[in-house]
């Protein structure tokens, strides 16, 4: 009888979140990417604003984070592809403000939590890498004796970069590595996967460390952009 309660109660859980999750994506179709509104769901103020964004120009990008800089030609290769992650939205007086009416939303290149930018080969245009910059720490709790994945540490002068890789197969899947307590960042090079939301195919292996290296070496990402990088970090 309790297991039974207990899987109606879980049944009616994942019906409102359904529910809900529908009703979200409803409201946010029309909500541009710097501005939000507030709307009553089941009699709860909530906010409706997108996080993530596509932008295929720096001119797009500058038209909300005008102070954002980003390189758009690099060593042969050509920006293609930016994903900016901003949860920012102010703190708002819900007996005040207007249901349903759009409100611009402050945006600056401090705001960014994440910054993924894709760079396409000039002369092989199906080949390029990727770097996505973070204050969010990068985790890999995800890995478990269940999945494939594993991680090697190397260095490339005082810095390490852990690798996580297929064990089966040694295909690197990401190298990542902590600039400071407040920054991390991750690469990758190889075959550009055209989607809406393009993915890079590794075409690196773990057992050739001198290739990493390389590609380490040739990504200053400092040189990619200004975000988070206005200061000499270590």
């Amino acid at each position: 009888m309790f297991e039974c309660k207990e899987h109606i109660s879980n049944e009616a859980e994942e019906e409102f979140d359904e529910k809900y999750q529908a009703f979200y994506q409803e409201q946010i179709t029309n909500v541009p990417f710097d501005k939000y509104k507030v709307v009553k769901y089941d009699g709860n103020g909530i906010f409706i604003y997108n996080i993530n964004k596509i932008f295929y120009s720096v001119d797009e990008v500058n038209s909300i984070y005008d102070k954002l800089h980003i390189e758009e030609n690099y060593s042969g290769y050509e920006l293609c592809f930016i994903n900016i992650t901003d949860l920012s939205c102010p703190d708002v007086d819900y007996e005040a403000i207007e249901l349903n009416k759009l409100y611009d939303r402050q945006l600056s290149i401090e705001t960014i939590e994440r910054l993924k930018l894709i760079y396409k080969n000039k002369n092989k245009e199906t080949k390029g890498f990727y770097v996505a910059i973070s204050t969010l720490p990068i985790s890999l709790s995800q890995l478990s004796q269940d999945n494939p994945f594993e991680t090697k540490t190397i260095y490339v002068g005082n810095r390490a970069y852990t690798i996580l890789y297929d064990k089966n197969t040694n295909i690197v899947w990401e190298i990542n590595f902590k600039v400071n307590d407040e920054l991390h960042i991750s690469l990758l090079r190889g075959e550009i996967i055209e989607r809406e939301n393009p993915v890079i195919k590794s075409d690196m292996k773990v057992d050739n460390i001198e290739d990493i290296k390389r590609f380490i070496k040739f990504v200053d990402v400092s040189k990619l952009t200004n975000y988070k990088f206005q200061q000499n970090l270590p």
